[in-house]
């Protein structure tokens, strides 16, 4: 049986494949299924919920969070969801955009680090959301900029994307 928000077999065979293979072979603790971490994730996008409140079933937080981060920087998640969108019913398309305060330690990153497309404007910090849905509602293209940035800048690279 499924547990709230988990991947149904259908959804985990059509993005299995883009998964790195299962290393079942090192030494050390055995790692938990790419399955298993990926509803971890699902978990946490769907309920909102600090890392930290991640149910134990998954296994520690640090660990989801960390296997997250790696497939988040070596553009796996970015495949999953352009895989996803494969099937958007684009008979109509809506883009939209939402400004997100925010927290006043955001902006604490060393100069010299990675973008973080967090803006500075009289509203304090902030970041800003452009999404196109499709007919359904379910996005097909996200982008994120300052929280200053005009929406008609990002209208055009979101529906390109």
């Amino acid at each position: 049986m499924l547990k709230r928000y988990e991947l149904t077999n259908q959804e985990w065979e059509k993005i299995s494949p883009l998964l790195p293979p299962e290393q079942t072979n090192k030494p050390g603790r055995p790692r938990k299924s790419n399955r298993l971490m990926l509803n971890a994730m699902v978990w946490m996008a769907k309920s909102g919920a600090p890392w930290r409140d991640l149910p134990e079933y998954y296994g520690p937080w640090k660990s989801v969070y960390s296997r997250f981060r790696k497939w988040l920087d070596c553009g796996i998640l970015k495949e999953i969801f352009k895989e996803l969108s494969l099937g958007a019913e684009l008979s109509e398309i809506s883009i939209d955009a939402s400004i997100v305060q925010a927290h006043q330690h955001s902006a604490g990153a060393p100069k010299n680090g990675p973008v973080n497309e967090i803006g500075h404007s009289r509203g304090g910090n902030s970041t800003k959301i452009h999404v196109a849905v499709d007919a359904y509602g379910y996005p097909i293209s996200i982008i994120i900029s300052e929280g200053q940035r005009s929406d008609v800048k990002y209208a055009i690279p979101v529906l390109e994307t």
